[in-house]
């Protein structure tokens, strides 16, 4: 089983305020946490993936691919890489 992923938590100005797991800065209390976005597109296309049912926010929706807890250069390009190489 993959380690449990921790999140960096800021406050509404971007400023660090601690770390919490994943699955706890998703349960719907409003914690706030560093986190981007990386759209891939191709030929005018935009590349999608279909979210997995076990999920535990969204299952089954399409989605795009994104990591937080990096610097986002470093991490754009491991995800990129691990998406399309997996």
């Amino acid at each position: 089983m993959p380690a449990e992923e921790i999140l960096i938590r800021v406050d509404d100005k971007d400023n660090q305020v601690g770390t919490d797991t994943r699955e706890n800065c998703h349960l719907g209390r409003g914690l706030r946490h560093r986190a981007y976005v990386v759209f891939l597109f191709h030929g005018g296309r935009l590349l999608l993936q279909r979210r997995s049912r076990e999920k535990l926010l969204w299952p089954g929706y399409w989605d795009v691919s994104y990591t937080s807890g990096e610097r986002v250069l470093q991490a754009s390009r491991r995800g990129i890489r691990r998406k399309l190489h997996p």
